[in-house]
């Protein structure tokens, strides 16, 4: 049913998710790309791409870097002991002291959970099964890097497990491999319909957004018990995720009639609020000040990132920067408690 739709247009932020791999590839093979460079997707290279490639490298270690190191970068892996067709392209991985470690870099501000992922679970299936054998009782450690996710306590995050412990995930994978194949398979609607360019057409989606929306029942109050009240708001949460994503593919579809002249009731394109900028070069706008005695241009301290690599650099500890650094919490909220947390915490 999916490829009976076209795919989706790439958005602002997977260019820029684009451009960040890009640069952080550059970055492991030991090119600084200069900030302002056009990626090679067209989009201009950020200081916040700098700093998030950074922050990926620093947990990187040398000694698996460079000649003689066991990184693999971009490598294609063949996912055949899932199926056929699953395949993928790791970030980086190594194999080093019996440890297979994945890290995959997340450049979007959406929370991404290390535990249980299945792109990640996929790559590793993928490794260990090339190797024939030789990789079958390794730890593995899964890894996601997300430096601009503010959600949790840290934007490098480890799942670690052991090959064994994955094997009842892979069958999972296997099985759903097998019931996508049979020519009855169903629709089933969820959190993953985020990702499907077919969303808008399903009718198990549009079935699963109606019932979201529109329920009738007696006005009777009825006390709902702190248990069910908990299970309750995470399906909400889910269903928020459902309806952004069907909201989203439909915004598309709308915005393509509208634009070929159709007319949509109750839509319209308008424009939004535009950005200002400077029409001229940085040093024309500078010295432009500087003939009235204002400075238009304020230098920065390095990021704490930038500094510590400086101090490596110069062969100087760079723990003595610790103090000039603060590490901040921010303030307690509620958030979704998946079952597998309760797992992380007691195996």
């Amino acid at each position: 049913m999916s490829r009976l739709f076209p795919a989706r247009e790439d958005t602002p932020s997977s260019l820029e998710g684009t451009a960040a791999h890009w640069v952080l590839t550059e970055a492991l093979a030991g090119r600084i790309v200069p900030i302002g460079t056009l990626a090679p997707n067209g989009i201009a290279v950020t200081q916040e791409m700098h700093e998030g490639a950074e922050l990926f490298i620093s947990n990187v270690p040398d000694n698996v870097m460079g000649a003689g190191g066991c990184i693999h970068v971009e490598d294609r892996t063949n996912g055949g002991s899932i199926h056929d067709d699953v395949w993928g392209t790791p970030d980086v991985w190594w194999v080093r002291d019996n440890v297979l470690k994945l890290p995959d870099y997340k450049f979007g501000h959406g929370f991404v959970d290390e535990w249980s992922n299945w792109q990640l679970i996929c790559y590793a299936a993928a490794i260990i099964a090339a190797h024939r054998g030789a990789l079958d009782g390794i730890d593995v450690e899964l890894i996601i890097c997300q430096p601009r996710c503010f959600s949790q306590d840290s934007p490098w995050r480890v799942w670690r497990t052991t090959a064994a412990e994955l094997q009842p995930f892979i069958e999972i994978l296997k099985q759903a491999a097998i019931a996508a194949q049979d020519p009855d398979a169903r629709c089933t609607s969820g959190s993953h319909c985020a990702h499907c360019q077919a969303i808008v057409h399903c009718p198990a989606a549009q079935t699963a957004v109606s019932n979201a929306l529109h329920v009738t029942k007696t006005a009777d109050p009825s006390n709902m018990p702190l248990e069910a009240m908990g299970l309750m708001r995470g399906i909400i949460e889910e269903s928020r995720t459902m309806l952004k994503a069907m909201a989203d593919g439909m915004d598309i579809e709308l915005e393509a009639a509208i634009r070929s002249g159709h007319s949509v009731s109750g839509w319209a394109m308008k424009p939004g609020k535009g950005k200002t900028d400077w029409s001229s070069s940085v040093s024309e706008v500078i010295t432009f000040g500087d003939m009235f005695g204002v400075t238009l241009c304020k230098e920065a301290a390095l990021t704490p990132i930038q500094a510590r690599k400086e101090f490596t650099k110069a062969g100087v500890d760079p723990a003595l920067l610790d103090g000039f650094v603060k590490e901040t919490t921010g303030a307690l909220k509620l958030v979704k408690s998946e079952v597998g947390n309760f797992r992380r915490i007691f195996g």
